[in-house]
Formats: C-alpha cells, sequence, structure tokens
C-alpha cells in the first residue's frame, strides 16, 4: 500500500492534481482498510474510488482475459466497466470499496490451500 499511498497522496500525487469527479480505480493488491482509508480521503475532495484487483497473471493481462473484482459505488463501477472490460473478461462488482481486495485475498488463500 506504500507506493499506492505516495502515488495518490504526495504532494506531486493523483489527489493533488484530479479534478474533482476524477476517478481512482486501484488495480494492485492491498489490504481492504487501505482502499476503504484512500476511498475516504478521495470522498472529501469530491473524487470517486474503485479498488480492482485483478486474477489471471500475466497471460491473462495479455490475452484481455483477466479477472476483475471490484469494490465501489455501483453507478462508478457502472460507468468504468467498459474500460475494465478492455483488460477482463470477468467483471465482478463485489459490494462497497474494500471488498475487492478482500475477495482477492480470500481468492489467494484459496490457492494456497489448493497447492498445498
Amino acid at each position: 500500500g506504500s507506493i499506492v499511498e505516495e502515488v495518490l497522496l504526495s504532494e506531486q500525487g493523483f489527489f493533488a492534481g484530479a479534478k474533482p469527479g476524477s476517478t481512482v480505480i486501484d488495480m494492485s493488491s492491498v489490504a481492504p482498510g487501505f482502499s476503504r482509508k484512500m476511498a475516504e480521503i478521495a470522498s472529501q475532495r469530491q473524487l470517486n474510488y474503485l479498488d480492482a484487483p485483478v486474477s489471471g497473471g500475466v497471460q491473462g493481462a495479455t490475452e484481455g482475459a483477466l479477472t476483475i473484482m471490484v469494490g465501489g459505488a455501483p453507478e462508478t463501477v457502472n460507468r468504468f466497466r467498459p474500460l475494465l472490460e478492455v483488460i477482463g473478461k470477468k467483471i465482478y462488482h463485489v459490494g462497497d470499496v474494500g471488498a475487492g481486495d478482500a475477495v482477492k485475498l480470500v481468492n489467494n488463500l484459496l490457492l494456497a490451500v489448493n497447492m498445498a
């Protein structure tokens, strides 16, 4: 989360220069609480925030076949769904901000258990 935090919150970061109504789509894998914190700061600045971690690896990315687990306001998810569909074959709106990260953590846990 520290790199994402720097990109968003630093003096030269996204939040400093973004116009009200702009949207952050964070596709990194961070803790759900981190995304909720960033979404709260975004909201105070009249910005939208989606957490949208992915599954599918490099091959899925190059083939536009990622699975994307999105957390955020339904209207924001719907507005950006066409953009997400460029890189993802399966787009799941899983709840409020932080839910995408939570589902990604569960997904990773299940993968680890199956590999053990």
